[in-house]
């Protein structure tokens, strides 16, 4: 293996895991599905990581997905870039669990996600927008599940809003998301069974990053 400059974070580190593992390249290859010339170059500073060899690579190598990300140089992105980084890789996975399903995810992308939200923050300022989080809320949790960490992150949501805890900022991201989630028919529908609300989940965990 090729010398590897110090600045090139990403390579050190997965050149030390697969040394940690006494995995070779060609191995981590077959792991991932990568072809080993793209990992080589990769290592060596002469290719950029992308998010799908960033997760592979966490998976196969057993380190949190994040440790690579920030390795790779995602971290020298503004907070907002870096929230957005996060959920796509939620999104990806997502969307592999959609096709298991045989469900179209054409329409799941974070640029429809980041416009639905749009559209739903400012009708939140509405005198609508505000009696439908207000009346339609808590009906709409009933079809949410037992007590998880999604229902009380929506819960501790609503309760924000109702009260109008915190910035008008933070006020508008709060609507947005909590709209979204009472709307039935998003970007996977909500009667769809098993996984209706898996979008809405994506919508919650990108507004709590938000509101960090």
């Amino acid at each position: 293996m090729d010398e590897i400059s110090a600045d090139n974070k990403l390579g050190m580190r997965i050149k030390e895991l697969l040394q940690e593992k006494s995995i070779s390249m060609r191995h981590l290859s077959k792991l991932t599905e990568i072809d080993t010339a793209t990992i080589s170059r990769i290592i060596n500073g002469k290719r950029k990581a992308n998010l799908n060899h960033l997760e592979s690579f966490a998976k196969n190598l057993e380190v949190p997905v994040v440790d690579l990300i920030e390795a790779a140089g995602y971290g020298a992105e503004t907070t907002e870039e870096k929230n957005r980084t996060g959920v796509q890789i939620e999104l990806n996975y997502t969307k592999k669990l959609l096709a298991a399903y045989q469900i179209e995810v054409e329409k799941l992308t974070m640029e429809n996600i980041e416009r639905e939200l749009k559209v739903h923050q400012e009708y939140s300022h509405t005198d609508e927008g505000r009696k439908m989080i207000i009346t339609g809320f808590k009906e709409k949790l009933k079809k949410a599940g037992s007590a998880n960490s999604f229902v009380q992150q929506l819960e501790d949501m609503y309760h924000r809003f109702r009260v109008q805890k915190g910035t008008k900022t933070e006020i508008t991201l709060l609507g947005g998301a909590l709209i979204y989630f009472i709307l039935t028919l998003d970007m996977i529908p909500d009667y769809m069974f098993a996984v209706g609300l898996l979008d809405d989940v994506l919508i919650v965990k990108y507004t709590m990053l938000l509101l960090k």
